[in-house]
């Protein structure tokens, strides 16, 4: 599970035990649920009520780490379907859940530049080449992009977060450093954004004398420490050959220094149905919870049952000594981080599970809401299978309903705030939600054949 670097203020019992790290994104509500899911299906199988298999999938690395990628690279989902996703939005109250059909959230993609110059003297910046000077203008130049080269109908962002350069008041550095994020929504509009962004460095700071490059994708320092003190549990495992399985995986706690935006809870997903199998997986990742499923070739039976890959970890009344090893095998923290691709919801699949939210709360619970700039690596699984994600409200009674995601109440605190917390009336909704998801699209596939 991610947490972030924040120092967390809330006077919640479970408050963070650990200093400067706090689960301020519900990435622990979101493996709860999770883990309350697969208990249920677990019963359910065993009951021979469970048509298909179910994958469970707790991921790591969603702050920033792209652990999504890492998942579906390492065949979490192999031989699945679909995939759904659960994540908790205060901007939402208790007993309501947001999405919409299409683009729900941002690509989204981080750089770092170096402008050089030729250093010396404040009292005498003629001998010199000001990186300062040619860093600042880049920030505004930066802006254009959006301001004059994007077409006012197609939403970008490019966002200057950093800017380092010099340690002492009269001395011209040689060196400045530049940090942001860049959003898009669509592939090729963060490639076009990639582009711009590094055709405005090159040439600004060639005008006033220095040179500039930019990398995309690096984590920073201090994200590389936070990120490497995690605990890690397994990976998820693939679907059994025979009957409806669902595999259960090992959660991940880690703590993650990468604020990138919107993440979601556990997933859950499913396919197949009547008398074929079906292979149905759910997961719970740093901040996304989602589910995916696929048909098998086999017919001979309709139950299901839920298999576990999980590495042994800790109890949990104590963080272990030493974290444990990443079981996809990468290096972690890592080094490189690619871009987050748009969310984009599959039709059929937002239909199937709006569907089950007015099934199980009414057909008012469920709001559509406005697209968001942030990014989710969800992404990733909906790139190799048609996926949907859901904002479960976790706010207070009473707080805003028009499902739009730029306006939030002043009475519950937003993700990533050092007083984040929930409305916990909201865990067993989302529970309902992961089962009847993975129970939904079951009796779909049965439909259908």
């Amino acid at each position: 599970m991610d947490a972030l670097p924040i120092m967390e203020e809330t006077d919640v019992p479970f408050k963070s035990r650990h200093p400067g790290k706090m689960h301020a994104c519900g990435h622990d509500a979101h493996t709860a649920m999770l883990l309350a899911a697969a208990r249920i299906l677990q019963e359910r199988a065993r009951a021979g009520t469970l048509a298909g298999t179910v994958r469970l999938i707790f991921q790591p690395a969603e702050e920033g780490g792209a652990g999504g990628k890492r998942m579906v690279d390492g065949g979490a989902l192999r031989g699945v379907s679909a995939a759904f996703a659960l994540h908790v939005s205060p901007k939402i109250p208790a007993g309501y859940v947001g999405s919409r059909p299409g683009m729900l959230l941002a690509g989204s993609g981080r750089f770092n530049a170096t402008v050089w110059g030729k250093g010396g003297h404040a009292a005498m910046p003629q001998f010199t080449a000001d990186p300062i000077l040619a860093a600042a203008h880049v920030v505004s130049s930066l802006q254009a992009i959006v301001s004059r080269e994007t077409d006012p109908f197609a939403s970008r962002v490019v966002s200057v977060t950093q800017f380092h350069g010099g340690s002492a008041d009269n001395v011209i550095p040689d060196t400045v450093t530049l940090r942001g994020t860049y959003r898009a929504t669509t592939k090729e509009g963060l490639a076009d954004l990639e582009r711009r962004i590094a055709d405005i460095i090159d040439a600004q700071a060639r005008v006033f004398g220095c040179r500039g490059s930019v990398d995309y994708g690096m984590m920073d320092t201090v994200q590389a420490a936070a990120a490497d003190d995690t605990d890690t549990g397994a990976a998820a495992s693939d679907g059994g050959a025979s009957g409806g399985a669902a595999s259960g995986d090992a959660g991940v706690s880690e703590s993650s220094a990468a604020a990138e935006a919107a993440e979601a809870g556990g997933f859950c997903s499913s396919a197949g149905g009547g008398t074929a199998e079906g292979t149905c997986s759910a997961s719970s990742t740093g901040s996304t919870g989602s589910s995916s499923s696929s048909s098998s070739s086999s017919s001979s039976s309709s139950s299901g049952h839920i298999e576990s890959s999980a590495a042994e970890v800790p109890p949990l009344s104590e963080p272990p000594a030493e974290p444990l090893a990443d079981p996809l095998g990468y290096d972690w923290p890592p080094t490189r981080i690619p871009a987050y691709p748009p969310t984009v919801n599959d039709v059929s699949m937002h239909a199937l599970g709006r569907a089950v939210v007015r099934k199980l709360l009414g057909s008012s619970a469920y709001l559509e809401v406005d697209p968001w700039m942030a990014g989710e690596d969800f992404s990733f699984y909906q790139e190799a299978v048609p996926g949907a994600m859901f904002f479960l409200g976790v706010g207070a009674s009473g707080e805003n309903k028009s499902g739009d995601n730029n306006t939030t109440s002043s009475s519950s605190p937003p993700l990533h705030s050092p007083v984040f917390t929930i409305n916990e009336d909201a865990l067993p909704i989302g529970v309902a939600l992961h089962v009847g998801f993975v129970e939904g699209f079951f009796l779909e596939k049965r439909a259908q054949a």
